[in-house]
């Protein structure tokens, strides 16, 4: 399953640095960002850092392989997830 971390209010004062959260809560060294979700700041970032992990496992599953397996070009393999 793939994780990210997300180490929100990072608009707030007299926060733990984040170098501190990440050694701490972080040990596999998965990835990780920082986000002000009031500003919206890494809000969507974290979102595409899920999607980059998650989707090649889903296509993986319902495909039953992975996409470097594929020798089509990128406009035709995309028709065909459609």
């Amino acid at each position: 399953m793939p994780v990210v971390f997300q180490f929100n209010k990072r608009d707030l004062d007299n926060l733990i640095p984040v170098e501190t959260l990440n050694s701490l809560l972080n040990p596999r060294g998965l990835p990780f960002l920082e986000a002000a979700a009031v500003t919206g700041r890494g809000v969507f970032e974290t979102l595409k850092e899920i999607a980059r992990l998650t989707v090649p496992r889903v296509r993986e599953k319902v495909l039953g392989h992975r996409l470097d397996e594929y020798s089509v070009s990128s406009d035709k393999r995309d028709s065909e997830l459609i």
